[in-house]
């Protein structure tokens, strides 16, 4: 079957390969190409800035949860004295939509005092993790009441 043969054929959405797989998989090919260019293997490729651009927003992708739902979830989390973290990152992670890996690293040093307003600094200091210079930033604790009754981990 050629390309046009393929363009033309009608696939159910459902059945079709993401946006992001076929991203993914043309970036497979792209790095062996590369490497075959990098040892003289061929003079240049196809590939090279080969991405699909993704039409919609990840908001159209993922549904959000609704305040019953969030509700639902607060009302039956385990609180455990052994495994307190089970109770209180998802409670963190509802009120600041704070990263679980984020929750995780997070540590005294990062509950600050900013002119008398109780924050939670999100930071990359030591050996923590961001997933991207934008995730550094500084979360209004006092908002929620989020670090009333919290523990020391």
């Amino acid at each position: 079957m050629s390309i046009i043969e393929v363009v033309k054929t009608d696939i159910p959405p459902d059945e079709r390969l993401s946006i992001k797989t076929v991203n993914m998989r043309l970036i497979e090919v792209a790095t062996i190409f590369n490497w075959a260019v990098n040892n003289n293997l061929v003079g240049s490729h196809p590939f090279k800035n080969a991405v699909l651009k993704i039409q919609q927003n990840d908001d159209a992708e993922r549904p959000a949860i609704s305040d019953d739902d969030i509700r639902k979830i607060i009302e039956n989390l385990p609180k455990s004295a052994e495994e307190p973290s089970k109770y209180w990152v998802p409670l963190i992670a509802c009120f600041t939509g704070m990263r679980q890996s984020e929750i995780a690293q997070l540590d005294g040093e990062d509950v600050v005092d900013r002119d008398g307003i109780w924050c939670i600094d999100i930071n990359d200091r030591g050996d923590k993790r961001l997933k991207n210079g934008n995730a550094r930033r500084v979360y209004l604790a006092v908002r929620h009441g989020i670090l009333l009754n919290v523990p020391v981990f």
